[in-house]
């Protein structure tokens, strides 16, 4: 069982050596002043847990598993994982090439014969997203593909099978699912076993994560695991509509809970699991700071180790570390938010590090509606936006700004700071108004700008 540390120590993020020493009841209390608006507002509902060398900081759950029979969360709550699923494919796939039944620059075609484009395709290809794969989010009947049950990876694989490549294996990189899942065809098919099986016997098990698993039937009965629910308006919520996990095995599939992934980490990053090569290839970034299902980041030449994960309906998960002091921050969410757990998870880091993280802070209150008369209408994004050509349709209710576009439709929070917060996927809005005051475009995410096309 993980010990609760007697006393807690604030590290700097500019050097290895503690400069202050604080006790957890501060500690508690800065972290907890620090979640308050994202609890307090219904924006994170879910576990927080954060260890140092093995021994607990800080453990606290918010909210309610389901609402429908009134559970709360509590800490041996299960939580789908997402992407924070491919850090388990992936050391599988190591722990199988250090046991020689594969290497990693071998076409995937000599272990499945029947796998597309396997001539070409490397299993390091599918581990760094470089296979050049359909992605079966760009099917057109995707929405109806995602509620189907599937057998195994294979049927998933299948979906694209006849789908041309995207571009040459090797050539570019492109994140997708299909890959992973891809990779635990390939689990599967050298291994002899099922990938639930597979992850369980070489890993689970004896690593100790009883409360970890891939849920294999939607009949399956799972014991304390959340239900998932998407925010609505500014404060409600709602069921998160039906998806077949069964079609993200190896990539989204996985369910936990936040002690257990801390244990992962650890069993990731220390000695015994992997070999030293292999560890040190999961955990060197490849392209754009990933590694082998792994993101991975410098902090004053220190490497910081994330797993994350949103999969859109319902859950998110965040998983950081810093080997250097041993430090994990694992939070895991059941409200359809994409980035909530991740803001999370960044600003009780650094609390811990003994820095002051942004503040969450919304304007209170409905605001004049005149004011907000202005912003309401419709704008378009252009072709680098997640969903190209997509509309916005902000309206003015009440005091608020809504997207009712979206369905369900969706608050923009005021944020005390000036812009406002999209609350589906948390991105910051800020809309731009020319010399004469017009408003003419809206900012989002800081990076995408979305033109106003019809409104006042």
């Amino acid at each position: 069982m993980t010990k609760r540390l007697l006393g807690a120590v604030c590290f700097s993020a500019f050097s290895s050596a503690a400069i202050t020493t604080c006790s957890l009841e501060d500690l508690d209390a800065r972290i907890e002043a620090f979640l308050e608006p994202y609890v307090s507002s219904n924006n994170f509902s879910g576990v927080v847990f954060v260890t140092r060398e093995g021994g607990v900081l800080f453990q606290e759950t918010y909210g309610k598993a389901d609402h429908e029979l009134d559970v709360p969360v509590k800490p041996h709550t299960r939580f789908f994982i997402a992407s924070v699923t491919k850090t388990f494919t992936a050391a599988a796939v190591l722990l199988l090439k250090d046991r020689g039944v594969l290497e990693l620059d071998d076409a995937v075609g000599d272990y499945i014969e029947e796998f597309p484009h396997g001539d070409r395709i490397t299993v390091r290809h599918l581990l760094e997203h470089s296979s050049g794969l359909f992605n079966y989010y760009a099917l057109p009947d995707y929405g109806e593909l995602s509620r189907r049950f599937y057998e195994g990876p294979a049927d998933v694989v299948a979906l694209v099978g006849d789908e041309a490549l995207q571009f040459e294996p090797g050539t570019r990189r492109a994140y997708n699912n299909i890959n992973y899942t891809a990779l635990a065809w390939l689990i599967e098919r050298v291994s002899g076993v099922s990938f639930a099986e597979f992850l369980r016997q070489e890993l689970l098990a004896p690593l100790g994560l009883h409360d970890t698993g891939y849920i294999t039937d939607v009949k399956e009965l799972i014991t304390n695991l959340a239900k998932s629910y998407d925010p609505v308006g500014m404060e409600s919520f709602q069921k998160s509509r039906y998806y077949d996990r069964s079609m993200a095995v190896g990539a989204g599939s996985m369910y936990s809970t936040a002690s257990d992934l801390a244990r992962w980490v650890e069993a990731v990053t220390g000695g015994g699991l992997l070999s030293e090569e292999s560890r040190e290839l999961m955990l060197t970034p490849q392209w754009g700071g990933f590694g082998y299902g792994w993101l991975l980041t410098d902090m004053d030449g220190r490497r910081v180790i994330f797993g994350e994960g949103w999969d859109g309906v319902g859950f998110s998960a965040n998983v950081r570390h810093l080997p250097d002091e041993g430090l994990t921050v694992v939070a895991l969410c059941n409200l359809n938010i994409a980035t909530v757990v991740g803001e999370i998870s960044e600003g009780i880091f650094a609390l811990v590090l003994g820095e002051e993280p942004e503040r969450l802070e919304f304007e209170l209150g409905a605001l004049p509606n005149d004011s907000l008369v202005s912003l309401a209408g419709s704008y378009r994004f252009g072709d680098d936006f997640y969903s190209p050509g997509g509309v916005l349709h902000i309206v003015a209710r009440d005091g608020y700004l809504f997207d009712v576009g979206r369905k369900p439709e969706a608050g923009l929070i005021p944020l005390a700071a000036g812009g406002f917060l999209y609350r589906p996927v948390w991105a910051r809005v800020r809309f731009l108004a020319d010399e004469d005051g017009r408003v003419g475009a809206l900012r989002f995410y800081d990076r995408f700008v979305a033109q106003r096309v019809e409104g006042p």
